[in-house]
């Protein structure tokens, strides 16, 4: 599968069947029982665009100091359709099995700190190289089907070199959702980057 997704990669024309398999692996990496390392993507707390206000997530934050650790038992999947009414359960790997479900490729629900509210780790992958939008119509979705008081931590996986721009629309930050808050500290968003030696090979039990 490895020697497939790099046939792919190196041309344009097949770039995209590229990012399907990548994202077909992560799903399984996901699931492995992984420690999954994170980093920081920052925002300025200046909006940009013209008729389309955005937040950019654009500075990739490369130190160790600020760097968060989870490590994930493995995890049974749960496909999520237009029937599920919520998503609440830990350590559950949750998969839309909408397609056009946006924003969002999959989420697991921690809980670090037993005396703090539940932490939703949500994925997105890709290997776009340029930008990607963070839709509203998914992170609201999202946000009805896990625990109202959790924290959502916005996780972008890659491969080790990709960092593209994290686009999110003021139409979702609304000066109501930041309530005073630092864009960063309303809606944290992370880097994910898995080696794709790493990501494909089969983990040991």
């Amino acid at each position: 599968m490895r020697d497939f997704y790099q046939s792919l990669h190196v041309s344009p024309t097949t770039a995209s069947s590229a990012g399907i398999v990548f994202e077909a692996r992560a799903h399984h990496f996901l699931q492995e029982g992984r420690t999954l390392e994170i980093l920081p993507i920052l925002s300025s707390s200046q909006l940009r665009g013209g008729k389309h206000l955005k937040y950019v997530y654009d500075k990739y934050v490369d130190d160790r100091k600020t760097m968060l650790r989870f490590t994930l038992p493995v995890l049974q999947q749960y496909r999520v359709n237009k029937d599920t009414r919520h998503t609440h359960e830990l350590h559950v790997y949750y998969r839309p099995q909408i397609s056009n479900f946006a924003s969002v490729d999959s989420w697991v629900i921690v809980k670090p700190n037993p005396e703090e509210p539940p932490i939703v780790l949500a994925f997105q992958m890709t290997i776009n190289k340029k930008e990607h939008d963070a839709k509203p119509i998914g992170l609201d979705r999202l946000r009805a089907l896990v625990p109202e008081d959790a924290q959502v931590y916005y996780i972008v996986i890659t491969p080790e070199e990709v960092t593209p721009e994290i686009n999110v629309s003021a139409d979702y930050l609304t000066a109501a959702f930041l309530n005073g808050r630092n864009v960063n500290k309303a809606f944290p968003v992370f880097h994910c980057k898995i080696e794709i030696a790493e990501l494909f090979k089969p983990r040991l039990t």
